[in-house]
């Protein structure tokens, strides 16, 4: 029975109970005043017991009584809770309440006993291979485009009235023009090279780009020919474009181009050539990842510029600058340094600057400016300085000018920082030497400090003694970067001295808190032409065979490792072996798993193998074999130091019915950095048989030698 019709029996019942009471008393038709009123038989009903408070209203079965909304809440966030006016609850699922009002993630609903749960999202695949099929959430439906994957508004032509015959390349369609001479059918006629093609925009000299107002202009290149030659760049330049400007009144002129690859849309290397008649020679020439080409007060008239670009590139984007000519520097040599000596922050740039000074650590061709300091009394001096791009700037400090002026210290990077501690009175110059390949402007700070003593080990004439047998912790906070070794790996360095009395054999680790170490042994502090070893690891360990008695310096780098810890014992010497007759790999001698050193002649011996084309021009001179057996993987060092300019060569074991030593060999190796007369071989090995070969440059390279083979876990 439904509420209402509850309600309805109740009151249909009392109402009929008043009737009868009432006709009972008018007419006197009762029993007697003690009689009972009937009402003769009632329709059945259910019987609940979900009374409400006061045992009135029966309440549907199943249903909670209540008072107010709150009363009926649930743990289902997305339903609406009310309390009826018969006082019981109602609890309705909303759906809406679920919505995020996207449709191309799936539909939510709202779930009796979870709450909103999410749909799967629709797919809206019509299995047509015709069409690129998507969820437009804008128009709230599928969408079904006509195949394009190339996204160059022409369809694939396999699909009906699609044009596109390469739908995987923008540059080709129906609506593309054909190009000369590129062997492609660019316009998809089925015709290659078409007599009706032509080049296109700005290729050539008749069609130039204008930049005059300046700004960014990414021009496309594919298509276009390489028609003219730049004294830089040409060795990548496969196509070129030309644009032109022009100059009222003399204008700074800065120009940087960057090639824009097709296949993944990152840098490629431009070049730029600026010229003043368009195909001839060039004024000034750039080339690099990102060509950089700056022109001081560019005297007024008409200009060219040929940008260059490789195969891989689809564009070339030139950004060009025109301001108001400048001034050139003044301090372009020496003895007309810019005195600094007051300190503070100082612009400069080397545009149309050449190159003057001769450091230990710059190349040749790198522009140069000067600056000068004069030092009263002993001083600590600061310098530091950062140039445009991330290029690499180098400062030198030198004791005054001229060719016998002592250069103090000379220090590299993208940004430098050098600290030189107690510098005596006098007149100290400060070199800042940019780039050859590019004309960057840059940014010097120059302080002038009280004077305090150097950290041990962060300079050559600072040198920490090294105590054979114990273990030593430097610390690299605040050391510089200056000290050059043939392995070097960048970052601050330390400098060791070991004192030897005796030749002695140095068994040498170092732990760099986890990091790769680079360490080379020199007997001239930063001379790396008197190296006997560099190598590097992580952590490193390795023995030095046979050191003559004497003063060696151990250059350190780390990177940014905040410490080094360095070990080094002295053994006595291991004797060089004598060895002769070692003709061939068939004869070779051997050399113990544990490394041993090695002296012979080539001279007695006969040419048997060459690194041609391996090395350079080859070896092909009288060669000694030496085979090394490893039961594990090892880390070989192996050097060779020889009276004739010598190459070191490395053979694997054959297979199966091979001879041993055929063919080129795996590894070669001429010239050490150490100079003429040295090769090495620094590898990591598995487990296995292994012939080195003591080999001399070209035919006439032969003589006494000496193999020194270092093996190590590392």
């Amino acid at each position: 029975m439904s509420p209402v019709q509850q309600r309805l029996w109740v009151t249909g019942r009392a109402l009929r109970a008043a009737m009868f009471m009432w006709a009972c008393l008018t007419t006197m038709a009762c029993d007697g005043p003690g009689a009972l009123i009937t009402l003769g038989p009632l329709p059945t009903r259910p019987i609940h017991k979900n009374l409400d408070e006061d045992g009135g209203v029966e309440l549907p079965e199943g249903s909670r009584a209540c008072r107010t909304d709150a009363d009926c809440a649930d743990a289902i966030d997305c339903s609406v809770d009310e309390c009826l006016p018969a006082g019981y609850c109602r609890n309705t699922l909303d759906n809406a309440r679920c919505s995020d009002g996207l449709i191309c993630n799936g539909v939510e609903s709202c779930d009796p006993l979870k709450g909103c749960v999410g749909a799967p999202e629709p797919t809206c695949n019509d299995q047509d291979p015709c069409t690129m099929d998507r969820c437009d959430e804008e128009a709230k439906a599928c969408v079904h485009d006509l195949r394009d994957f190339d996204r160059d508004g022409e369809a694939d032509f396999h699909c009906g009235s699609g044009t596109d015959c390469d739908d995987f390349d923008e540059t080709r369609g129906m609506s593309q023009r054909e190009l000369c001479a590129d062997g492609v059918d660019n316009d998809c006629d089925e015709i290659i090279d078409e007599r009706v093609c032509g080049s296109i925009p700005h290729d050539t000299c008749d069609d130039p780009l204008d930049i005059s107002k300046g700004g960014t202009f990414d021009v496309p290149c594919v298509g276009a020919s390489k028609d003219y030659v730049a004294s830089c760049g040409e060795g990548n330049a496969t196509r070129d474009i030309v644009l032109s400007f022009k100059l009222d009144e003399p204008r700074d002129v800065k120009l940087i181009a960057k090639g824009v690859r097709i296949d993944s849309g990152g840098d490629d290397v431009a070049s730029l050539s600026l010229q003043r008649s368009c195909g001839g020679e060039d004024l000034q020439c750039a080339s690099d990842l990102s060509g950089d080409l700056r022109a001081r007060a560019l005297p007024a008239g008409q200009y060219f510029v040929i940008a260059s670009a490789g195969a891989g590139a689809r564009s070339i984007v030139v950004t060009a600058t025109f301001s108001p000519a400048t001034a050139a520097p003044v301090n372009v040599s020496c003895d007309r340094a810019i005195d600094v000596g007051k300190g503070g922050h100082f612009s400069g740039d080397f545009v149309d600057v050449g190159d003057s000074l001769t450091s230990r650590c710059a190349n040749e061709g790198q522009p140069d400016l000067y600056y000068k300091v004069v030092l009263t009394q002993s001083s600590d001096l600061e310098v530091s300085a950062v140039g445009d791009g991330m290029n690499e700037l180098l400062i030198a400090l030198r004791g005054g000018c001229g060719t016998e002026a002592q250069e103090i210290r000379c220090q590299h990077g993208q940004r430098v920082l050098s600290r030189f501690y107690e510098l005596p009175p006098g007149e100290y110059i400060i070199a800042v030497e940019g780039p050859s390949a590019h004309e960057i402007g840059f940014g010097l700070d120059v302080a002038v400090l009280p004077p305090s003593p150097p950290p041990a080990a962060d300079a050559c004439g600072s040198a920490l003694p090294v105590t054979l047998g114990s273990m030593q912790r430097v610390m690299l906070q605040g050391f510089q970067d200056d000290i050059m070794s043939s392995c070097e790996i960048g970052g601050p360095d330390a400098v060791l001295l070991i004192g030897l009395t005796q030749p002695q054999d140095l068994d040498i680790k170092i732990d760099a808190d986890s990091a790769s170490v680079s360490m080379g042994i020199q007997a001239s502090c930063n001379d790396k032409v008197t190296e006997r070893v560099c190598r590097v690891g992580q952590p490193l360990s390795m023995r030095v065979h046979d050191v003559p008695a004497g003063t060696y310096y151990m250059v350190i780098d780390a990177g940014s490792a905040p410490y080094v810890d360095v070990l080094v014992n002295a053994f006595e010497p291991s004797p060089a072996t004598s060895v002769t007759g070692n003709d061939t790999c068939y004869n070779a001698v051997d050399i113990p798993a544990s490394g041993g050193v090695f002296k012979g002649d080539t001279r007695a011996l006969q040419q048997d193998y060459k690194s041609m084309p391996s090395c350079a021009m080859g070896a092909l001179s009288r060669d000694a074999a030496f085979r090394l057996t490893l039961p594990t993987p090892k880390r070989v060092f192996a050097k060779l130091m020889a009276d004739f300019d010598s190459v070191l060569m490395r053979y694997d074991s054959p297979v199966s019915g091979a001879m041993l030593c055929s063919g080129d060999p795996q590894t070669c190796w001429d010239d050490s950095p150490d100079g003429l007369g040295s090769a090495q071989l620094d590898e990591t090995l598995k487990a296995g048989t292994y012939y080195l070969i003591v080999d001399g440059y070209s035919t006439q390279n032969a003589g006494a030698y000496v193999l020194d083979v270092s093996v190590s876990d590392q």
